[in-house]
């Protein structure tokens, strides 16, 4: 779906990070941004986007795919195949610090479809789509350019329960009134079919919350709708701290994207939505999105245990960004830096 920029000083080191909580959570780390974390200008100036030694993400344009990490790479058929997340649920990406921007964190499949998140941090959590078994790469895009953030971590997670314990707890939103829906523009909803209708392109419809609290008691919200003819976006929108009311400008807080041909789409709540305004669906053009859920997921107690990481791969890349094989000879780059190979 995104052309797919050359490969310029590309790694990937893929960190087996496993952990469980009480939930049966797992997370599997993918390191350090190791594709795309360098460019050259016109004139030759190289353009560091991402510098391992100080950790810096440096955006250097808007929405221009990068950095992020080539996951196409498969060991087993020695060929950009793609790779089997299916265990996973999410993409997450951690920074050290909430940044004042949007940044964008996009999962692209090997059908070039894709999923993605918005957010200003410090974490930003993409869920995945049912494309998850063929995963191609993930990147990073910013809506301002010349802005830094400080990378922390990035990982698949898990938020699936283990088998022996109890089923997650959801509180449903909304559905069974023409006026349920009650916030958006050139759009309606109709409670009988559970049908939005699109006038436009990147219209919305959605629930309006006034200023409700959602990160306390809450883990994220689903909303759940037959197979989708055209791409879906969820919008969670925030007022300023301290603020309510109608008059006052609301800020974007996040989104979560799915492609076409989606059943679903999920929001994960952070400490931004203590004081959420509203919740908003759009589509990426007109025409009818019929729900058939849409629901809260309540926050679980405990987080996360410790995390113990094994280095499983070590992917090498040729100056020209292809990946090579371990008895490759010259200069190749590994995660991040150069070095000969004799």
């Amino acid at each position: 779906m995104k052309k797919l920029f050359t490969l310029i000083a590309a790694c990937m080191l893929t960190l087996n990070c496993v952990a469980s909580d009480s939930n049966g959570s797992n997370v599997l780390s993918v390191g350090e941004p190791g594709n795309n974390t360098t460019s050259k200008t016109d004139d030759g100036t190289e353009l560091v986007w991402y510098d391992s030694d100080t950790k810096t993400i440096t955006f250097h344009s808007s929405w221009s795919y990068r950095p992020g990490w080539w996951l196409a790479w498969n060991n087993e058929t020695q060929a950009n195949t793609g790779n089997d997340y299916s265990d996973y649920d999410q993409f997450v990406v951690e920074l050290e610090s909430a940044v004042d921007y949007t940044i964008q964190v996009m999962v692209e499949y090997m059908d070039g479809s894709n999923s993605s998140a918005t957010g200003k941090g410090p974490t930003i959590s993409v869920d995945l789509s049912d494309k998850k078994d063929s995963v191609k790469q993930v990147y990073l895009q910013s809506s301002t350019a010349d802005v830094t953030a400080v990378f922390k971590d990035a990982y698949f997670k898990s938020n699936s329960a283990s088998s022996d314990t109890t089923s997650t707890e959801t509180v449903d939103l909304p559905m069974d009134e023409d006026n349920s829906l009650n916030t958006g523009w050139s759009s309606s909803y109709t409670a009988s079919n559970k049908t939005i209708t699109y006038e436009s392109a990147w219209t919305g419809r959605g629930w309006w919350l006034g200023g409700k609290d959602l990160y306390t008691d809450y883990e994220k919200v689903v909303v759940e709708f037959e197979t989708s003819p055209m791409a879906v976006q969820l919008v969670v929108e925030n007022y300023p701290e301290g603020a309510t009311g109608g008059d006052i400008p609301k800020e974007l807080t996040g989104t979560s994207y799915v492609s076409a041909g989606s059943t679903k789409v999920e929001f994960t709540f952070t400490e931004n939505e203590k004081n959420c305004a509203q919740i908003y669906i759009q589509a990426a053009e007109a025409g009818s999105l019929v729900l058939t859920k849409a629901y809260y997921v309540k926050r679980s107690t405990t987080g996360i245990s410790t995390i113990n990481k094994n280095v499983a791969t070590d992917v090498l890349y040729n100056l020209a960004g292809q990946a090579v094989s371990s008895d490759y000879k010259g200069i190749v780059v590994s995660n991040g830096k150069k070095f000969i190979k004799k």
